[in-house]
């Protein structure tokens, strides 16, 4: 027998599991297991991650261009979501905030901001450094080996 979602939880566990951002974290969650599974199940190959079996497929024209894009997409949000973390998001927000307050076309530059922990363990550096130079922000070991698409829209899958 089955029983109501939520029922016997705790009633904070029971809300934020029924949030949005929850029901949307748990989709890409399944799907990237999903396809990760179904291609490593037809090659008979383990692989990486999406990116790594998109790459694969496509060099054997199972798939088109376009969905090999995807595939990537939903691998670096998959990833994303599996290491960020409160203080990493609000890092990267106020390295946005700081940004758009700098002196006019200053802009990001180039930065891509600790959104992932560093693989270090140790506390991000700030976004500016005393003489205003934008420093470079950590390279995150999980980072490494995404290669986010520049055209990519999360609006195309």
């Amino acid at each position: 027998s089955s029983t109501a979602p939520g029922v016997g939880l705790d009633p904070w566990l029971a809300a934020f599991l029924c949030t949005p951002s929850a029901m949307a974290d748990a989709l890409i969650f399944d799907l990237h297991g999903r396809l990760l599974r179904r291609v490593a199940e037809a090659h008979g190959v383990h692989y990486q991650g999406l990116q790594q079996a998109a790459r694969y497929a496509r060099k054997r024209n199972e798939i088109s261009n376009s969905f090999a894009k995807k595939m990537c997409m939903i691998d670096v949000t998959y990833n994303i979501l599996r290491h960020v973390t409160r203080p990493s998001a609000d890092a990267f927000a106020q390295e946005l905030e700081m940004a758009l307050s700098s002196s006019p076309g200053a802009g990001l530059g180039g930065s891509s901001g600790p959104l992932l922990p560093s693989s270090s363990g140790g506390a991000a550096p700030s976004a500016v450094q005393a003489d205003g130079l934008d420093e470079p922000s950590p390279v995150v070991a999980a980072s490494s080996a995404l290669h986010p698409l520049p055209d990519a829209r999360v609006s195309e899958l």
